[in-house]
């Protein structure tokens, strides 16, 4: 019998601080845990936000990268990354809270930081778990295509969609993360080095070729992850990068015929080989998904069941039905809790509002005393009102004045600024998530008793364009 080697604790002990000691134990007021990943750009850590008391995720460039001229071509690939995904505020789109700066020895680094997703990646979960049922795939590849919407709605392509990049949080809906390859669709066929972006078994065919890409090149990506969720496999293995991207670029793909044949018509959309013959919007694959995965009842079965019953048994049924009433109506008396929690949570969301006006208040016009030293006068460009969308002037006054780019103050207000304007837009959009919530419950609720002294809110802004929302009697409105 073999004997297992002896562990020397002293050996164990040094390799766990020097792993301690890789990463930075605090960034900006963050406090570092750990480690939760890392690509070729970015190291991503593990982090607490201590003013919120919640975990988060804060990505900043690998300190490794030594070449100054990639350093400075991925630094601006990581600012282009964090302007663009702050914009979008979508359930299945992995959400930026902040940005900022952090010295470390003696050099200035940017970061920012997200949402911390509790749960694992699509990829961890088919490794362990294998196929998903038939409508398990197509209601995740719908809120996938739903967050590719909210993306494209800003001209912003992923160039990257995998299942590593989709995150599956308990209880809550899919997220897609890591916009690290992203691409606008003015200039999303540049790629910056001159080789293709994306991941070898999810890339599309104009991709490989240096094409610009478009949507399109998303849908592709998409419907590599739909067959895959189905099937277990991709639908284009072979065994060497160059067969793969031949088969890419010409062969019919595999696996087709293991789907059911009302899915296979969508699927060979999304597979296309040329971006023009896939589907038109990110939305229409959704409904379509969406439609498919709702079973679809036999005709006139609703209510055939009651038809068919005796008179006595339809005098229990309809007492049956009488006891669920009376049981919901005592169930009203619960929901008092509920409403004050809700009622409290949207106090504390317009409280960090404010909080983050307040800061916005006191960094704008540092920003603009620096700005109008350096470029003699020019910052008359910059609105100082909070909530005034000043990140977009500042990214204007970068590009008229490249010297800002190396100043690193001028980096760090700005980075901060943004990182305040993007939670105030967070917060927003979960205040008013909340309150909607508050006033739908309140109109539930059988008798107004129940609720006494919780009151419907407002609105920030204008209120959502939804049904539900539409039927709220609001009288006034509160500006963001």
């Amino acid at each position: 019998m073999t004997s297992l080697p002896e562990i020397s604790l002293e050996l164990l002990r040094d390799r766990v601080l020097s792993e301690y000691a890789r990463f930075p134990k605090s960034i900006g007021r963050y406090q570092i845990r750990g480690e939760l990943g890392r690509g070729g750009m970015g190291v991503v850590y593990d982090a607490v936000d201590p003013a919120l008391r919640r975990p988060v995720a804060i990505k900043v460039i690998r300190e490794e990268i030594l070449d100054p001229k990639r350093q400075e071509r991925l630094t601006r690939h990581f600012e282009k990354e964090m302007y663009a995904t702050s914009e979008i505020f979508h359930p299945n789109v992995v959400s930026i809270l902040d940005a900022g700066s952090f010295e470390r020895d003696g050099q200035v680094h940017a970061f920012y930081v997200m949402e911390r997703v509790a749960g694992p990646s699509l990829e961890e979960r088919l490794a362990e778990k294998g196929v998903l049922s038939r409508n398990q795939a197509l209601k995740l590849a719908a809120s996938i295509a739903r967050g590719l919407a909210a993306a494209h709605d800003h001209s912003i392509i992923h160039r990257d969609l995998k299942p590593a990049n989709v995150m599956l949080p308990a209880n809550a809906p899919p997220k897609i993360a890591d916009f690290g390859l992203c691409g606008f669709l003015s200039n999303s066929g540049e790629s910056g080095s001159g080789e293709f972006v994306g991941s070898p078994d999810y890339i599309a065919p104009e991709q490989i070729e240096h094409k610009p890409c478009t949507h399109a090149t998303d849908f592709f990506s998409l419907g590599v992850i739909l067959v895959r969720m189905l099937t277990g496999n991709t639908p284009f293995s072979a065994d060497s990068l160059h067969a793969h991207f031949r088969r890419v670029l010409e062969d019919v793909p595999d696996a087709i015929d293991r789907i059911d044949r009302d899915l296979q018509p969508l699927v060979n959309r999304l597979l296309a080989k040329r971006a023009e013959d896939r589907p038109g919007s990110a939305i229409e694959i959704a409904e379509e998904l969406e439609a498919l995965a709702q079973p679809s009842d036999p005709p006139e079965s609703k209510f055939a069941f009651v038809r068919s019953l005796s008179a006595q048994k339809k005098i229990g049924l309809l007492l049956a039905i009488f006891g669920l009433l009376i049981g919901a109506m005592s169930v009203s008396f619960g929901l008092r809790n509920e409403l004050v929690a809700l009622d409290r949570y949207a106090e504390a969301q317009l409280h960090e509002i404010e909080n983050q006006k307040d800061r916005q208040r006191t960094l704008i016009p540092r920003l603009v005393a620096l700005v109008e030293s350096t470029t003699g006068g020019s910052a008359h460009r910059l609105d100082e009102e909070p909530g005034s969308r000043i990140h977009p002037q500042i990214e204007e006054l970068a590009r008229q004045f490249p010297t800002l780019r190396s100043d690193h103050q001028f980096m760090a207000l700005s980075f901060e600024i943004v990182g305040a304007e993007n939670r105030v837009a967070l917060e927003r959009t979960r205040y008013n998530d909340a309150i909607r919530e508050l006033n739908q419950r309140l109109a539930q609720l059988p008798w107004r008793f129940f609720a006494r002294g919780i009151e419907a809110r407002p609105f920030i802004g204008s209120p959502p364009n939804t049904l539900e929302s539409a039927k709220l009697e609001l009288t006034r409105g509160i500006e963001g």
